[in-house]
């Protein structure tokens, strides 16, 4: 005996995409353990594709918060700083300016970063 479903459509699942820079923020650890431990029901598998579903949503949200639009943050981040730096070629014992090189550099490095992971 063979049965057939007129209407049956293959379930298609998503893959987990897992996008490195997200690890450079702080929240990340964060979201992993609140939601991690959400699914502790059914077997082996289905545990860990639930946690994987529950730790998505906060992931997507984070890269969508901080990370969206990167390459343009780090090029106006550069450009920053070079401005800065501009400016300290005629002023160069200028602690205001020094500060802010020192935190445009910062800021600067991690948008690199995350843009090339």
């Amino acid at each position: 005996m063979v049965i057939r479903w007129s209407n049956y459509e293959r379930c298609k699942g998503y893959s987990f995409k897992f996008l490195n820079h997200l690890t450079l923020d702080p929240e990340f650890i964060e979201i992993v353990n609140q939601n991690w431990l959400k699914g502790r029901d059914g077997c082996a598998m289905y545990r860990i594709m639930r946690n994987l579903e529950n730790i998505r949503a906060g992931l997507k949200e984070l890269n969508h918060r901080k990370f969206r639009d990167i390459d343009a943050k780090e090029i106006q981040a550069r450009e920053k700083l070079e401005s800065i730096q501009d400016m300290l070629q005629t002023d160069p014992m200028n602690v205001h300016l020094l500060k802010l090189e020192k935190e445009a550099k910062e800021e600067h490095a991690k948008l690199y970063q995350a843009e090339k992971v």
